[in-house]
């Protein structure tokens, strides 16, 4: 296949998974970790769509879908394994079925060393993006008609707790505005609980949050970058959740096309109530099957809202449980799930779902 037809293809769409780092390395996924190989199969599986895919980077963008480089995944033809160690594809379904359990590692190493990522500096128009870019840098602002998942629209309400606060708040603890330090006294006065949760409106990763007694929280110091704050009322989840998780939690369950594909359970590291990964939680994959029903209510209930006003984004929701369910906060970033999860190609055919449901409503 030459330059022409893998950068220009006309037959083809063109899709782009968009991160934040710079147009430099030969190998653009190398920051993903043990999750390279699923990526790899992801991109793979587009292929299998028919689609060019290329992997972008938010600092070349030129806007209206248009990036000045990025790298073309290539899938290798020659040292195939025999079929029957590689992924099937059966003919009538068309999504892509599991590796069988004596071949995944095997076939994991594998496919990541039969692709190749070729480096263009050429001008790229993408008639799809995906955006695995943090913060709002991405997608910029006045860009109502680019095709993306998610839209700005949603990135910024999911990145603004308040704004998710005034929306779903029925499903979501106590919550009250604070913004600057200097208001924080006259708030903790409301809250009801013995200890409170300070996190900034619009932080990210865990980042400057405050879990303890009231009396406590009035020496928290904001976070200079993210100086405006709300408060929450504490939620005591050590209860467990009967047959998942015992002890403190935060379960995640992941909604792609109005429907839960994913689901895991984080727990906090010893003396922590933060459940965050990136703050050193830990995390265990549950059967979906096996998710409260109460918890697959109040997702159906937001999930059919947000399918409607958001243009079917990809979300995950956080909740932990007391007496009853609450939300923590909603995710537009969802990060994929490991090799050797259940639930993986659930996740990734529902992403492939979601992307030809996109490209058949902007190409018609």
């Amino acid at each position: 296949m030459n330059k022409q037809s893998l950068f220009f293809a006309k037959a083809q769409n063109k899709i782009g998974i968009v991160f934040s780092r710079s147009l430099i390395a030969t190998n653009p996924l190398k920051h993903t970790g043990k999750k390279y190989p699923v990526y790899i199969r992801f991109l793979e599986f587009c292929q299998r769509k028919g689609w060019n895919v290329f992997v972008l980077t938010r600092k070349t963008y030129l806007g209206k879908g248009v990036f000045k480089g990025g790298w073309a995944f290539e899938k290798k033809r020659k040292n195939k394994l025999p079929r029957s160690k590689l992924t099937r594809y059966p003919a009538n379904a068309g999504e892509f079925v599991s590796l069988s359990p004596s071949s995944v590692q095997q076939a994991g190493r594998y496919s990541a060393s039969r692709n190749k990522f070729e480096l263009t500096k050429e001008i790229l128009k993408m008639d799809l993006i995906y955006d695995k870019t943090g913060g709002t840098k991405f997608p910029p602002p006045n860009e109502p008609d680019l095709r993306i998942v998610d839209s700005r629209e949603f990135k910024v309400f999911c990145w603004d707790k308040w704004a998710v606060y005034q929306k779903i708040g029925e499903y979501m603890p106590q919550t009250f505005w604070v913004g600057n330090k200097e208001n924080l006294a006259k708030v903790l006065l409301k809250i009801k609980t013995d200890w409170v949760v300070l996190k900034p409106y619009n932080g990210l990763k865990g980042i400057g949050i405050f879990i303890g007694p009231k009396e406590k929280a009035s020496g928290f110091e904001f976070l200079k970058n993210y100086p405006k704050y709300i408060a929450q009322e504490f939620v005591d989840t050590s209860g467990g959740i009967p047959g998942i998780v015992n002890g403190l939690h935060d379960l995640r369950v992941v909604v792609i096309n109005g429907k839960i594909v994913w689901s895991h359970v984080r727990t906090p590291p010893p003396g922590s109530f933060e459940a965050n990964v990136a703050r050193g939680g830990k995390i265990k994959e549950v059967a979906c099957s096996k998710l409260p029903d109460s918890i697959k209510k109040i997702t159906r209930r937001i999930a059919k809202t947000f399918y409607k006003e958001f243009d079917n984004p990809v979300f995950s929701l956080d909740f932990g449980m007391e007496k009853g369910p609450l939300i923590f906060e909603i995710n537009d970033q969802i990060g994929f799930p490991l090799w050797r999860m259940k639930a993986r190609d659930t996740f990734l055919n529902e992403l492939i779902k979601n992307f030809a449901q996109k490209l058949k409503k902007y190409n018609s």
